[in-house]
């Protein structure tokens, strides 16, 4: 929740920087939304963490690994799509885009599913010590090894280059005029679900495979 909080001030962050250094500000409009989509895809890249030592169930319950990564997306989803929404519906609104509404959500479409894909994969291959269960979200533990520090940025730049040719698109069709919206929508889905189904193919095999290992790094979390 604490991370699902920051992520519209992520968004935002930009915007006033860019403005007092004169960028017209329907170009402006345009940047929050491909920062939220891609933060909403990487919050869960370390989901299977924040169970602590309550990650054993799953695993000695013998719970598939493809309903333990698609489920654990299901919170990210639910709070995801109006955020997204109101994002786009925003966006269209300040930057004059309501006809370039495909190209806004393939923009939404690549980024928070090819970041869904990319986090359950490292979610279960390179899990990290987070805050313990009643410890403050804002107390991070100290981590040993370069994965707690890797993987995060890797998922968030992996994911902002997954959504890459979606956003150049999209940025032809409302900054340029050129008419690649439908272009836009059918490469974000595209890309998004492509990278989502195999993210979440090999985030169930790697789950299935190395079960007796998470135990141990929830007992670490």
């Amino acid at each position: 929740l604490s991370n699902l909080i920051v992520i519209p001030f992520a968004g935002l962050a930009p915007v006033l920087p860019l403005i007092v250094a004169g960028v017209d500000p329907a170009t402006v409009a345009l940047i929050p939304l491909p920062i939220i989509a891609a933060f909403l895809g990487w919050i869960a890249h370390n989901d299977l963490a924040y169970d602590s030592e309550a990650v054993w169930v799953h695993v000695v319950s013998s719970v598939r690994g493809l309903a333990d990564r698609a489920g654990r997306l299901v919170p990210a989803a639910i709070v995801s799509v109006p955020m997204l929404a109101a994002t786009i519906a925003l966006t269209a609104s300040f930057a004059d885009a309501w006809d370039h509404l495909p190209a806004l959500i393939g923009v939404a479409l690549a980024l928070t599913l090819g970041g869904f894909g990319l986090s359950s994969v490292f979610s279960v291959v390179s899990p990290y010590a987070v805050a313990r269960p009643g410890d403050s979200p804002f107390r991070q533990p100290q981590r040993s090894g370069g994965l707690g520090v890797i993987a995060p940025g890797f998922v968030l730049i992996a994911t902002l280059a997954i959504g890459a040719p979606t956003m150049l698109a999209a940025y032809d069709a409302i900054a340029r005029g050129a008419e690649r919206d439908d272009e836009a929508l059918l490469i974000g889905a595209g890309t998004g679900v492509g990278v989502f189904v195999v993210g979440l193919a090999i985030g169930a095999l790697v789950f299935e495979k190395r079960g007796h290992r998470l135990i141990d790094v929830g007992r670490a979390a």
